[in-house]
C-alpha cells in the first residue's frame, strides 16, 4: 500500500511536470520584432489585409470638392522625437520614441528595468512591427473616412508642431484635389514625470467655411493602431503572453460603476490561431454577455503590461471612486468604437518557426463636424510592470488593473489566487527580515512544510500502518476465505470483524487524500514564484557568487532565470532532441534535484516483496531523472523552491519512519485505540460504509475471476 501511494504521487508529479512544459507550447519563443534604430529609408507599405472601415450612413455630399482627390497635404518638416528618458535614476519612467510616419510610436523603453540582471541596457516593452516589408507602429494612424471616401494614412508623414521632453504635437491636413484644406487632425502625446501612462489626444477640425449653397459638414470615421504585442520574455516552457480586457456589465450595472475582467484573459497563441482564418473583430468575446461594453484592452507578458484605457478627467468632480465621473468614456463607446486584431507574418504549426506579429486596431464611431467645428478623442496607454503596489493606487484601482496580476503557470489553472497572494505577502515579510529573496524562498518553504507537517505525518502514518497491518493480516484473511469458501457474505462479515478487532480502519486506504489536499498550496506557491515581478533579476544568497567574481559569474544571479552555473559559448550551445530544450548553460540545481529525488525515492521505498514490486521500484528510479530534465531551463527560484521542499520532505519522512518504528517496538502500531465509534449517520460512519462496500465489491470481483 505504501508503495502504491508512492507510485501514485510520483506519477501525478510527472504528469504535472509534463503538462507545465507542454501546455504553452514547446520551448522557445517567437523572435522579437525587428527594432528600427534609424528612420525608414522608404515609406512603409500598406498591409495586405486589414479590417474594413465601418461605413457611414447617408450623409451630405461635397459638390464643390472632388472627393476622389482627398490626400494629405505637406504642411512642414516631419521629424521623429523622443519623450521622457531611459535614465535609470531620472525623473521619467518611460522613454517613448515617436515617428512621424502615422504619428505613431516606434519604441517604448522602461527606465527602471534592465534587459538582463546588472545590465545597463534598458528593457524594451513595445516595438514597431516589421515583417517582410510590412511596417506597423503602435498608435499610428491607419485610415480616415470622410463622407464615405477612405484615405489610407499608413505612409503619411505628419508635421511636427511642438516638442519637448514631455509633450509632442503632430499635425496632418487633408486637402482636396485643388489642395483646398478640408480637415485638420492634431495628435498630442503627453508623458508626465514618474508615470507609466502616456496620454494621446486627437483633435479633428473641419476647415471648410460656411457655404449657403452647399452643406460643408463632414462625417468622419477614424481608424488607428492600438498597442501591439508585449515583448516576448525569455521563458523555459514556451510563449506565455496573453491578452486581457476590462468591461462593463450593462445588464445590471448600467451606470458603469465597476469594471470586470472575468473570462477575458486569453492566451496569445490561442487567439492568433483562432483569428488565422477568420476576419472578425476581437471584441467582445463571444463567451461573454452581449451587453458587455469594453473599457480597456491589454497585451501581457510574464511581468509587464501594455493597456489602452480611458483617461481621467482633468478635474474629477465628486468622489474619485465614482468611475463614470472619474474617467472619460471607454475605448468602445464615445471614443473608439470597435476593436480589431491584425496579424502580420507567416504562420507555422511549429512554435519555433511561428513569425506572427499582432497589432490591435481601433475604429471610431462615425461623428459629424460642422464647418469650423472640432471633436476630441483621447485615450491613455499604460506601459509598465504588473506590480501590486502600483495597481493599488488611482487611477488603476478604478480601472481594476489588480486583476491583471494572475499567478498561473501551465496546467495549474486551478491555482488559488488568494493563496498565491497570501504566500507572496509572506515571502515579502521574510525578505524584509532576511534581506535576500533566495533565503526568503527557503524560509517560506520550510514554514509551509512545518504548517502542513501534521497532515503529511498523519497521511504517511496511515498509509504505512495500513500497509503493515494488511501484510500482517494476510494469512488470517486467507484462512477466512478458505473457511467460508463460496459464502461471500460470510467472508466480508468475518473480514470486517477481523479489521475491527485488529484496529484496522479501511478508511485509511484513503490515507493519501490529505496529501492531495496540499496540492493547491504547492501549486499556488509554484505559480507565484514564477510570476512574481519582485523576484525578477534578484540574486540568491546576497549575490555572493557575483561579489566574489566581480560580477563575472552568473550563477544564481537572477532567480527568474536558470541558475547558469557555467555559461556555454555560442558555438557550444545545443538543443535536446525530441524535448526541444535549448541548452545555453550547464545548470547545477537540476542535477542536485536528481540526487535529492533519488535519495527520497530510495528512503520511501520499502524492500520489494516480489519481482513485480522490484520492477516498479526500478521504474521509479528512472523517473527521478524526468523532473530535472523537464525543469532544466526553469527559473532558479522555482528549482530552489523544489529542492528545498524535497529536502524538507526527506526530513518529514525520516521523522515519520522513526515514529512508526517506535510505535511498532512498543506494540502500539496495531493496537486498536478505544473510541466511542462513529456517530450514526455522521461523515465517519458514511465513510466507513463506503469503504466496506468497496471492499466487498473488490472481493466479489476477485472471487469471480477465480471461478
Amino acid at each position: 500500500m505504501k508503495l502504491t501511494g508512492l507510485i501514485v504521487a510520483i506519477v501525478i508529479g510527472a504528469v504535472f511536470a509534463f503538462a507545465i512544459f507542454y501546455t504553452s507550447g514547446r520551448p522557445g519563443t517567437p523572435n522579437s520584432p525587428t527594432a528600427a534604430t534609424t528612420q525608414p529609408a522608404s515609406q512603409p507599405s500598406a498591409p495586405s489585409a486589414a479590417p474594413a472601415i465601418q461605413q457611414a450612413g447617408t450623409t451630405p455630399k461635397l459638390p464643390a470638392i472632388s472627393a476622389d482627390g482627398f490626400h494629405p497635404l505637406d504642411m512642414g518638416a516631419s521629424t521623429s522625437v523622443t519623450l521622457g528618458s531611459d535614465a535609470d535614476k531620472g525623473p521619467y519612467r518611460l522613454k517613448i520614441d515617436l515617428t512621424y510616419w502615422g504619428a505613431g510610436i516606434k519604441r517604448i523603453t522602461l527606465a527602471n528595468y534592465a534587459k538582463v540582471a546588472r545590465g545597463k541596457e534598458r528593457y524594451v516593452l513595445a516595438d514597431m512591427i516589421s515583417v517582410a516589408g510590412d511596417v506597423r507602429y503602435p498608435f499610428g494612424a491607419r485610415r480616415i473616412t470622410i463622407n464615405e471616401h477612405t484615405i489610407d494614412l499608413y505612409a503619411a508623414a505628419w508635421s511636427l508642431v511642438k516638442a519637448d521632453a514631455s509633450t509632442a504635437i503632430y499635425r496632418l491636413v487633408i486637402g482636396s484635389s485643388a489642395d483646398k484644406k478640408v480637415l485638420e487632425v492634431t495628435r498630442t502625446y503627453s508623458l508626465a514625470q514618474g508615470s507609466y501612462d502616456l496620454t494621446m489626444r486627437q483633435e479633428f477640425r473641419n476647415l471648410l467655411e460656411t457655404d449657403n449653397k452647399t452643406d460643408q459638414s463632414l462625417r468622419v470615421v477614424w481608424e488607428q493602431n492600438a498597442q501591439g504585442d508585449a515583448t516576448p520574455d525569455d521563458i523555459f516552457h514556451g510563449d506565455d503572453r496573453s491578452y486581457a480586457a476590462g468591461y462593463f456589465k450593462l445588464d445590471y450595472d448600467p451606470q458603469r460603476h465597476h469594471i470586470y475582467t472575468d473570462k477575458s484573459m486569453l492566451p496569445r497563441t490561442s487567439v492568433l490561431d483562432y483569428y488565422r482564418d477568420k476576419s472578425r473583430v476581437f471584441w467582445p468575446n463571444p463567451d461573454l454577455n452581449p451587453k458587455c461594453e469594453l473599457a480597456w484592452v491589454a497585451s501581457l507578458n510574464r511581468y509587464f503590461a501594455l493597456v489602452v484605457h480611458p483617461t481621467p478627467l482633468k478635474s474629477p468632480p465628486g468622489n474619485a471612486a465614482d468611475f463614470p465621473r472619474w474617467f472619460e468614456p471607454g475605448i468602445e463607446k464615445g471614443n473608439l468604437d470597435s476593436l480589431g486584431l491584425e496579424i502580420i507574418g507567416q504562420w507555422n504549426k511549429d512554435p519555433l518557426l511561428d513569425q506572427r506579429r499582432a497589432m490591435f486596431t481601433l475604429v471610431s464611431q462615425p461623428f459629424d463636424l460642422a464647418p469650423g467645428a472640432t471633436l476630441v478623442l483621447e485615450n491613455g496607454l499604460f506601459a509598465g510592470p504588473r506590480e501590486s503596489d502600483l495597481f493599488s493606487k488611482q487611477p488603476y484601482v478604478s480601472l481594476d488593473f489588480q486583476n491583471l496580476i494572475v499567478y498561473v503557470m501551465g496546467c495549474t489553472w486551478f491555482t488559488s489566487q488568494h493563496i498565491a497572494r497570501w504566500l507572496l505577502w509572506l515571502l515579502k515579510i521574510f525578505h524584509f527580515i532576511t534581506f535576500d529573496w533566495g533565503v526568503a524562498i527557503i524560509v517560506l518553504v520550510m514554514m509551509v512544510r512545518l504548517i502542513l507537517h501534521p497532515i503529511t505525518k498523519r497521511a504517511q502514518i496511515n498509509m504505512t500502518r495500513l500497509g503493515k497491518q494488511m501484510s500482517t493480516l494476510k494469512p488470517e484473511i486467507e484462512r477466512i476465505k478458505k473457511k467460508y469458501s463460496g459464502d461471500q457474505q460470510a467472508i466480508n462479515r468475518e473480514t470486517m470483524t477481523l479489521y475491527r478487532e485488529k484496529g484496522v480502519n479501511p478508511a485509511n486506504m484513503l490515507g493519501c487524500a490529505p496529501m492531495f489536499l496540499q496540492t493547491p498550496i504547492w501549486a499556488a506557491l509554484y505559480a507565484m514564484l514564477y510570476g512574481a515581478i519582485e523576484l525578477r533579476q534578484q540574486p540568491a544568497f546576497y549575490g555572493i557568487f557575483q561579489k566574489i567574481t566581480g560580477g563575472r559569474w552568473e550563477f544564481l544571479g537572477d532567480l527568474a532565470r536558470a541558475d547558469n552555473f557555467i555559461l556555454l559559448p555560442a558555438g557550444a550551445q545545443f538543443t535536446i532532441p525530441l524535448i526541444g530544450i535549448h541548452v545555453t548553460a550547464i545548470n547545477l540545481l537540476p542535477f542536485l534535484l536528481a540526487v535529492v529525488f533519488y535519495f527520497q525515492q530510495k528512503l520511501m521505498s520499502p524492500p520489494p516483496a516480489d519481482d513485480q514490486a522490484a520492477q516498479q521500484q526500478k521504474i521509479m528510479k528512472y523517473m527521478t531523472l524526468l523532473f530535472p530534465i523537464m525543469l532544466y531551463s526553469s527559473p532558479s527560484g522555482l528549482t530552489l523552491y523544489i529542492l528545498a521542499s524535497t529536502g524538507a520532505g526527506i526530513v518529514d519522512s525520516v521523522i515519520v519512519k522513526r515514529h512508526i518504528k517506535r510505535e511498532e517496538e512498543e506494540g502500539r502500531l496495531f493496537t486498536a485505540k478505544p473510541t466511542k465509534g462513529p456517530k450514526p449517520g455522521g461523515w465517519k460512519d458514511r465513510l466507513m460504509k463506503v469503504a466496506e462496500t468497496r471492499q466487498r465489491a473488490m472481493m466479489e470481483r476477485q472471487n469471480k475471476r477465480k471461478r
